[in-house]
Order: structure tokens, then C-alpha cells, then sequence
């Protein structure tokens, strides 16, 4: 359900999704995915500072108690959770990050007065992102650090020729041992 007043740099409303998979036809594990979501959208003091809030959750489980593959396993990308890895927070096995069959994510976001020219149609924005996966149903002996991983950080959105081009600096506040870290991100071609 979209009810955003814009769907290019929404100033109000909110957006929120189901969807469920189940894999059985081409897959010799049957798996159910299942996904939910909400974004918020609001003015917080002035039209220069809108703020939004998105809460997402995951889970990938086998039917017929069969552990699913490597393939159907949730892991967390860098959009959800700013500072760290694609593929670089959840279980672990051998040194790999094999992912998980359940993921919350939770970011807190707001934009703020632009300091760039308006040439480049900047949107700059604060954030605060917290995720966790977790739930490795094939083995005991699994490093499952099940914690809650956040960040903080600045940002830039840019609509150039090229495409949208994002930037994020993030400041890692909580993370286990096992996680990689990536405070600088950058994006080039995809929505904001």
C-alpha cells in the first residue's frame, strides 16, 4: 500500500509491503520467505527537515523441517544497515558469513538544510540504522554473535546525468567481532 504524497522525495505519508515466497517447484528444499515492511514519512520542524522512519523484517525457513540452502538464507545489505558489508554481518561458519533465516532492520533518518549548491540538487540527510540476522538451522557449531548491530552516520543524495549517485559516511556504534565494516559507502544508479 503506497500512500507517500510524492514517490520521488516524499515529504509525507507512508508505504508498507507483505510478501511471501514459497519455493518448492525448482527447488529440491521447499522454503517459505516471508517479508514485511513500513516506511513513514513526516515534517519534523520545517519543510527542510524531513524525517522517515522504516522498519523491515525477514525470515527464510524450511518446510517439512529440511534446513534451507545457502542460497535462500537472508543477509543484510548495506541499504538496511549503513557501516558494514554486503554480506558482511550474521552467522558465521568457517570465517564465512553464511547469512540467516530470520533479519529486523531499523532506520531513522532525517534531511537537513542543504550547504551544497543547488546545481547539483543535493538531498543530505542524518541517520541511524540498527539491524540483526540471525538463525542458522543447519548446525550447532555455528559463531551466531546474535547482536544488535547500529550506525550513525552523514549522508548525500545527488540526481546528476548519470543517474542518482548516493554517499554515506557512517560511524559504527555497535557490532559484534566477526562483522565487516564499511564506513564510507557510495551508489550510483539506484533509488534513494
Amino acid at each position: 500500500m503506497d500512500k507517500r504524497n510524492l514517490k520521488f522525495k516524499t515529504t509525507e505519508g507512508f508505504i508498507t509491503y507483505f510478501d511471501q515466497n514459497l519455493a518448492t517447484l525448482l527447488s529440491d528444499v521447499p522454503t517459505l520467505q516471508t517479508g514485511a515492511g513500513i516506511t513513514l514519512f513526516s515534517e519534523l520542524f520545517n519543510p527542510e527537515f524531513i524525517g522517515s522512519a522504516k522498519l523491515k523484517l525477514d525470515s527464510s525457513v524450511g518446510i517439512a523441517e529440511k534446513d534451507i540452502k545457502l542460497s535462500d538464507r537472508i543477509f543484510i545489505t548495506p541499504k538496511d544497515l549503513r557501516g558494514f558489508q554486503s554480506r558482511g554481518v550474521g552467522p558465521v561458519d568457517g570465517g564465512d558469513h553464511v547469512g540467516g533465516n530470520y533479519l529486523v532492520s531499523l532506520s531513522l533518518k532525517s534531511t537537513f538544510p542543504n550547504p551544497l549548491p543547488e546545481i547539483v540538487r543535493p538531498t543530505t540527510f542524518l541517520f541511524l540504522d540498527t539491524a540483526n540476522v540471525w538463525g542458522v538451522d543447519y548446525s550447532d557449531r555455528i559463531n551466531e554473535s546474535n547482536k544488535i548491530r547500529s550506525s550513525l552516520g552523514i549522508g548525500i543524495d545527488i540526481v546528476s546525468p548519470l543517474g542518482p549517485l548516493s554517499f554515506s559516511f557512517s560511524n559504527i556504534i555497535s557490532k559484534a567481532p566477526s562483522d565487516k565494516v564499511q564506513n564510507f559507502t557510495f551508489n550510483i544508479g539506484s533509488t534513494f
